[in-house]
């Protein structure tokens, strides 16, 4: 905003100044209507630029989706745990249905490391992250989908002979959906 204040002074001190006449002439205006439109252009160009601050965190979580999709390790969801913590509300949802992933595609890695870890910021956000998963749904069919989901994954958990334990904690998460807080 400065440097428009600035670029608009020195224009005026340049027309006014050669001859402190304040008559503007047909070229004077041309120039005023261009810097105008390219004050402008800047400030669009300038609104469309992204915050690399605000896109580095999801290019991390990304990033070790992908270690964690190669080879599945604690550490990168340790990793994927210490963002949680402190995500803002675009990335926490963002995060919830990165849980929802992780869950799908590591079941049995992902609910262990749940289970060794109560008070995880994954855990809440998984919980969520099944909850915003149903909103695409109309409201009187969320439980049902909630429910399909849930079969889907103990069915997988059998089939991968999952211990009790894991498919009882599976049921656990699923039991603390709050479909009714959804819009």
């Amino acid at each position: 905003m400065r440097f428009k204040t600035i670029i608009y002074l020195l224009l005026i001190f340049q027309l006014l100044a050669p001859g402190c006449n304040s008559r503007l002439d047909n070229q004077s205006i041309d120039s005023l209507d261009s810097m105008k439109k390219d004050t402008v252009a800047i400030q669009s160009l300038s609104a469309n630029v992204v915050d690399q601050a605000a896109v580095s965190p999801f290019k991390e979580v990304d990033s070790i989706v992908q270690l964690l999709n190669k080879n599945f390790a604690a550490a990168d969801l340790r990793k994927l745990e210490t963002i949680c913590s402190r995500s803002d509300s675009e990335l926490s949802e963002y995060l919830g249905s990165v849980a929802v992933d992780v869950l799908n595609d590591h079941l049995d890695e992902f609910l262990e490391y749940l289970q060794r870890n109560p008070e995880s910021c994954l855990k809440r956000r998984l919980i969520v992250g099944l909850a915003e998963k149903c909103s695409v749904y109309e409201k009187s069919e969320r439980h049902g989908k909630l429910k399909e989901e849930q079969e889907r994954l103990i069915s997988v958990a059998k089939i991968k002979k999952m211990d009790v334990q894991k498919i009882k904690f599976l049921n656990e998460i699923f039991n603390k959906v709050d479909l009714d807080l959804l819009y």
